[in-house]
C-alpha cells in the first residue's frame, strides 16, 4: 500500500525501517557502481539476495519491443539458465515472463512461503519449480512508465522477512526500471546506428 503526494516529503526515508533504508541505499549504490550494465546487475541482484535472505535470485529482463529476454545473476547474463528455465515449462523466454504477467493477476508482486497458489494458476511452472526444489518463491514486476522491464525472483527466501522484502522492493523497481529501460533505450540507437532499416 503506498500513499502519494504531490509534494516531496524529505524525512520519508527516516520513517522506514534501518534495515530497509540500508537495503534501499546498498542497491542504489550497486546499480551506480559501475558503468558495465551486466555487472551492475549483477551486483544489484547479489544485494537483493541479502535482503530476501534467498538461497537463488536473479533478474530475468524483458523487452517487449524486441520479445527478448535475459537472465542475470550474481554471476552475470547466463543464455543457458534463462533457456533451461523456460525449456522445463515447454515455452520460450518470452512466453514465461507473459505467463508470470498473468499469474500476478493485476498486482506487481507475489511473495509466497508456500507454492499451491502457483499450482493452481499455473501448473507448469509449479512443476518447474518443484523440481529444482523450490519451496517459496518472490516474483516481483519491474516497470518503467506501466511496461513491464523485468521480474525479480528469488527462490527459498526468508519468509520473516515478507514485509521488509516487500517494502525494499517496493522503493527500488522504480530505479532498476530505469536503468534497464536505458540499457534498452542505447541498445536501440546502437541498433539503429549500424543497421540499415530497410
Amino acid at each position: 500500500v503506498m500513499t502519494y503526494s504531490d509534494h516531496v516529503d524529505t524525512d520519508a526515508m527516516s520513517k522506514r525501517s534501518l534495515n530497509v533504508s540500508e537495503a534501499v541505499l546498498n542497491i542504489t549504490m550497486k546499480l551506480h557502481e559501475t558503468q558495465n550494465y551486466y555487472q551492475a546487475m549483477a551486483d544489484t541482484v547479489g544485494e537483493i539476495r541479502k535482503v530476501c535472505g534467498s538461497e537463488l535470485c536473479s533478474l530475468f529482463t524483458v523487452d517487449t519491443r524486441s520479445r527478448k529476454c535475459e537472465f542475470i545473476n550474481e554471476n552475470g547474463r547466463n543464455d543457458g539458465i534463462l533457456y533451461g528455465l523456460a525449456d522445463s515449462m515447454n515455452r520460450t523466454p518470452y512466453e514465461t515472463a507473459m505467463n508470470w504477467e498473468k499469474d500476478l493477476e493485476s498486482s506487481d508482486s507475489l511473495l509466497l512461503d508456500d507454492l499451491s497458489i502457483i499450482r493452481e494458476r499455473d501448473p507448469a511452472w509449479y512443476c518447474s519449480l518443484v523440481s529444482y526444489g523450490i519451496q517459496s518463491i518472490v516474483l516481483y514486476a519491474v516497470r518503467c512508465q506501466q511496461e513491464l522491464v523485468a521480474f525479480i525472483w528469488a527462490a527459498n527466501f526468508d519468509t520473516s522477512k515478507i514485509m521488509q522484502i516487500k517494502e525494499t522492493l517496493g522503493l527500488t523497481a522504480f530505479l532498476i526500471a530505469a536503468v534497464i529501460a536505458n540499457h534498452n533505450l542505447l541498445s536501440q540507437l546502437e541498433e539503429k546506428s549500424s543497421i540499415d532499416a530497410l
